[in-house]
């Protein structure tokens, strides 16, 4: 509908800076502009739309033509890199910035018990934001008992060997 005759009108335009067009809107003097939904841009996520460096407010009362400007943030990824230090392979993570890596299952190694992810000598929190690309490496401690069984399974063969003294070197 056209305001009635003699009102004043203003435009809002959306400038979207590269995100798809959104259409300007006309409202009556000391009206109100209604928001429209966000526009998209490949590779970048809306902030919102601006009069310069100020966030607008769609409350606010329209006194002036104006116009909006769509204000962007670039989406960046960092890797998440996972060196099982000789235990089965870990997917490596692409994690968005200041997003959390997930944790992933525990990796295996014959002879060793998993300690956990260790980004240089501090155990890593995976409730900590990436924000650079990162390498977490496995911590392991020997597993006696499966490293015991693996002596005893070859013992009887090398045994005759060794005295009594040099043998009991084997025994962990």
């Amino acid at each position: 509908t056209l305001p009635a005759e003699g009102t004043t009108v203003y435009t809002v335009t959306f400038n979207s800076n590269g995100g798809n067009d959104i259409a300007a809107q006309t409202v009556t003097a000391n009206g109100t502009v209604t928001k429209p939904v966000d526009p998209e841009k490949e590779g970048f996520e809306f902030v919102g739309w601006f009069v310069g460096e100020e966030a607008y407010d769609f409350a606010a009362e329209v006194t002036a033509d104006v116009i909006l400007e769509a204000k962007w943030e670039e989406i960046v990824f960092y890797k998440v890199t996972f060196n099982s230090a000789g235990g089965n392979a870990v997917e490596t993570q692409n994690v968005r910035k200041d997003k959390t890596a997930e944790k992933p299952m525990d990796p295996t190694r014959t002879g060793y018990t998993f300690v956990g992810w260790f980004a240089g000598e501090e155990a890593y929190d995976f409730a900590t934001k990436v924000t650079a690309n990162v390498v977490l490496t496995a911590k392991w401690t020997v597993d006696k008992s499966a490293l015991q069984a693996l002596v005893d399974i070859h013992k009887n063969k090398v045994q005759d060997n060794y005295t009594n003294e040099s043998w009991s070197a084997f025994t962990i």
